[in-house]
């Protein structure tokens, strides 16, 4: 069902902001088995992140800021995997969160 409101994607990678890790589901890790996308399973199976109580690190230490399949030129964001991102992913609309600066611009 397509929203005649729907906002356009600016594809500025906000959204991905988090470690979609967190957020995979039963269902998104049967279709990857299914894909065979053993790249992502296995980085999913690794646990390379931790939570530190107030942010996301990696096991050296360092801060996890993004999406580890966020992809930008420096002037748009891509992703990936995304013909088979996660069901969180497919499922973000432009603009429903304050996450996006969409958010911020649309008429209410």
């Amino acid at each position: 069902m397509n929203d005649v409101h729907a906002i356009a994607c600016q594809r500025c990678g906000n959204c991905c902001t988090i470690d979609m890790m967190a957020y995979v589901s039963a269902e998104d890790r049967k279709r990857w088995e299914n894909e065979g996308r053993t790249d992502i399973l296995d980085r999913l199976d690794d646990n390379s992140v931790i939570w530190a109580g107030d942010r996301i690190i990696s096991r050296s230490g360092s801060n996890v800021t993004h999406c580890f399949y966020l992809n930008s030129d420096g002037t748009v964001c891509t992703c990936g995997i995304y013909p088979t991102r996660p069901g969180v992913c497919r499922d973000y609309a432009p603009g429903s969160s304050e996450l996006c600066p969409l958010y911020f611009n649309k008429s209410r």
